[in-house]
């Protein structure tokens, strides 16, 4: 485990708001870059993060008793991305990250929600944007980033398909959905007179909702 310090200077915050930024435009889930951002944060703080060996990452990373499996195959995974990064922006011409063993995690028992469970879910929530984001959550499996995304034109009512164009990895597909749904799409594009995408921001009809916005604030933001 790594002691949380609040010390960087001001060269390291600057690389890690464009490391951030560069995230930001990579096609990759928001917990990813957040959690690749704060990876490379906590490793800034442990020596000089751009001129790091092979060494350093397996002396700080993979010998370090206090990390679990998880935990190290995230810092290795973040340090690839970052060090990629680096010999984009021609401050590297090597990738150590790459050099480094990434560990094996044993895949814990799957867990589930209950008939019961999941009826609690849709009754705790009120309003008809956070009730539609509930539905298309549970009965289509779309990732937050993918479902932000959506406009009118990706929602076939008449044969009930979701079309997810830019899916993870840049992937296209058809993603079906159940009849109850239909009407409460209809009801949702009615009162809100949804035009272009179907989840927009609060402050402008022309942009999806942000990510910041949800899923942890659901109900104030999307009433």
């Amino acid at each position: 485990m790594f002691k949380k310090t609040s010390f960087l200077s001001e060269n390291a915050i600057n690389m890690l708001t464009k490391f951030d930024r560069y995230m930001g435009m990579a096609n990759v889930s928001p917990m990813t870059q957040k959690s690749y951002v704060s990876a490379a944060r906590t490793l800034y703080a442990k020596g000089d993060l751009p001129g790091c060996t092979k060494g350093w990452i397996e002396d700080n990373i993979c010998l370090n008793p206090g990390l679990k499996p998880a935990s190290k195959k995230n810092y290795i995974l973040a340090l690839r991305r970052f060090y990629s990064w680096l010999i984009e922006c021609g401050v590297r011409r090597d990738n150590p990250a790459r050099l480094v063993k990434v560990p094996r995690v044993k895949n814990g028992k799957p867990r589930y929600l209950k008939e019961q469970d999941i009826q609690r879910i849709f009754n705790a929530v009120h309003g008809t944007r956070n009730r539609l984001i509930i539905h298309f959550l549970y009965y289509t499996g779309l990732r937050a980033k993918e479902l932000l995304a959506l406009s009118k034109g990706d929602i076939d009512l008449e044969n009930r398909i979701v079309v997810v164009a830019s899916g993870k990895g840049d992937k296209y597909r058809e993603v079906p959905f159940p009849e109850l749904m239909v009407g409460l799409i209809k009801a949702y594009y009615k009162k809100y007179s949804i035009t272009d995408h179907i989840f927009y921001s609060s402050q402008d009809r022309t942009i999806p909702m942000t990510y910041s916005c949800w899923p942890s604030n659901l109900q104030a933001c999307g009433r």
